[in-house]
């Protein structure tokens, strides 16, 4: 849960003789968790060398949020031009460049991690 409700009770007293006053005031208080910072993976994503017809797994490692109460999940992965040599599904996929795939040089991947905290 990321926030906390509280009533919090005002009363207010009133004395001039002979008369005592007293009146009450609820007021709901709800206390939102900060959003610390976001998720992350438990272990850095490193860059990976490959040639043609090289097979390579790549396992994504777990993910962390340092607001022990949120949930992160992934939102998206783009491959980019490198999806046309990788297939399989989160957390896991098999890299492998064929001959078709000639195009030597670097391919980005974005991945875009979220958590549950409604406070970002």
């Amino acid at each position: 849960m990321n926030f906390q409700s509280y009533l919090l009770k005002v009363t207010a007293e009133v004395s001039i003789s002979p008369f005592n006053y007293q009146e009450s005031l609820y007021i709901p208080l709800t206390v939102l968790v900060p959003n610390t910072g976001p998720p992350s993976f438990k272990t850095k994503l490193s860059n990976i060398k490959m040639t043609v017809n090289d097979l390579r797994t790549l396992m994504f490692p777990s993910m962390i949020d340092p607001d022990i109460e949120d949930t992160a999940s992934l939102v998206s992965c783009d491959f980019g031009m490198a999806s046309r040599f990788i297939q399989g599904r989160y957390p896991s996929f098999k890299i492998q460049p064929s001959s078709n795939d000639t195009d030597p040089g670097l391919y980005e991947v974005k991945v875009i991690l979220t958590d549950d905290n409604p406070n970002k």
